[in-house]
């Protein structure tokens, strides 16, 4: 007969899922549980690595025994929080790839609309730096703004291009005159050729 993992004074089902478990569970399960109990546990901890579960491990772990299976499954939660961390680095940054690619825009382009430099923006792309959420949202609206104007006719396409409607703009609400094309605008009113 195989021994059972049991809880005491606890009103959880050692049966039930892993992250039911209450903080006094996953401390009997270190501490008088078996090889089957800690794969449960293990494999909930890989499966997600900032669930329930595994909060309540890293709790526990805080004050439990040093014992070899507390050792081995600290091991396992800090692995897969690492391999998880990675995994959403990269997942930022193909998010930031495929920003820039949607908005039709170079990267320095795309850097400068955002105020930052090519070098900062690459890190973004490659990884090895995560942009804030806020950065992210600017960076979506960047691509948004840039791809719709790509799509009509009288926007202009680069950065140089913005400046330069900027200037123009500038100049117009100041009093002078602006020549598009055939048009020439005053304040006061619009004459063609």
């Amino acid at each position: 007969m195989s021994a059972l993992l049991q809880f005491r004074n606890v009103d959880a089902d050692p049966s039930g899922p892993v992250a039911t478990w209450p903080h006094e569970g996953m401390q009997a399960a270190i501490e008088r549980g078996y090889l089957s109990d800690w794969r449960r546990v293990a494999n909930e901890v890989r499966e997600r690595p900032y669930g329930p579960a595994a909060s309540t491990l890293a709790e526990v772990l805080e004050y439990a025994e040093e014992s070899p299976v507390a050792t081995l499954l600290g091991g396992i939660l800090s692995d897969a929080r690492q391999e998880a961390d990675s995994s959403d680095r990269e997942e930022v940054a193909a998010r930031v790839k495929t920003l820039v690619k949607e908005s039709g825009l170079s990267q320095g382009e795309f850097a400068r609309l955002y105020g930052t430099s090519r070098s900062r923006l690459s890190t973004w792309m490659n990884g090895r730096v995560t942009p804030s959420a806020a950065a992210l949202l600017r960076m979506q609206r960047i691509a948004e703004d840039s791809a719709q104007d790509s799509r009509s006719p009288a926007v202009h396409q680069s950065a140089d291009d913005y400046d330069h409607v900027w200037t123009e703009e500038r100049a117009f609400t100041e009093g002078s005159p602006m020549r598009v094309g055939d048009i020439t605008w005053s304040r006061d009113e619009t004459h063609q050729r």
